[in-house]
């Protein structure tokens, strides 16, 4: 959507006053939606955090990236805007390491392997795709989650390398 359907959605539907962005131009629809909403439309961003530091510079509400592990992306925020940038930028760093090991891999599998291997759950097995819809759904879901190569062991081991690296820096 452009920014003018977007004003146009946001000046008709009185309760519309949150916008989770995360296609195209985010960061300067961020700064043409904020302006011209004075700051009322709160623009959230998501694309797994990957212009977050971008995106708080010029005023993001907030970012909405992958559960695997938002903890990272939470310090990111916190440090930020605690003045403390240099900080956030080494743990958005940190972040950005395993985001691109994950991200070699198709789908939410190599995510859904990080919350198995920090205990949240049992297994890693992701449902399979079986029906159009919700191969569409889940390709589109995935888009940018890598070119489509399956998680091997050998990519479980690289991310497992990657997540206890990153051990001192999960939440609890």
């Amino acid at each position: 959507m452009d920014v003018n359907l977007i004003m146009a959605m946001y000046k008709a539907i009185p309760a519309m006053r949150y916008l989770k962005d995360e296609a195209g131009d985010v960061l300067s629809r961020i700064v043409q939606l904020t302006k011209m909403t004075s700051g009322n439309l709160k623009v959230l961003t998501g694309s797994h955090g990957r212009t977050l530091i971008d995106e708080m510079r010029i005023g993001s509400s907030g970012c909405m990236p992958v559960a695997a592990f938002a903890d990272l992306y939470a310090a990111t925020w916190d440090l930020w805007h605690q003045g403390k940038h240099k900080e956030a930028m080494d743990m958005q760093g940190r972040t950005l390491l395993l985001l691109t090991e994950a991200g070699i891999y198709s789908g939410v599998e190599p995510f859904k392997y990080i919350l198995y291997l920090r205990g949240v759950f049992k297994t890693y097995a992701a449902r399979k795709v079986s029906t159009p819809g919700f191969a569409a759904a889940a390709k589109a879901a995935s888009a940018g989650s890598g070119p489509g190569r399956p998680l091997d062991e050998a990519g479980k081991q690289s991310i497992k390398e990657v997540v206890d690296y990153l051990k001192p820096y999960f939440r609890p």
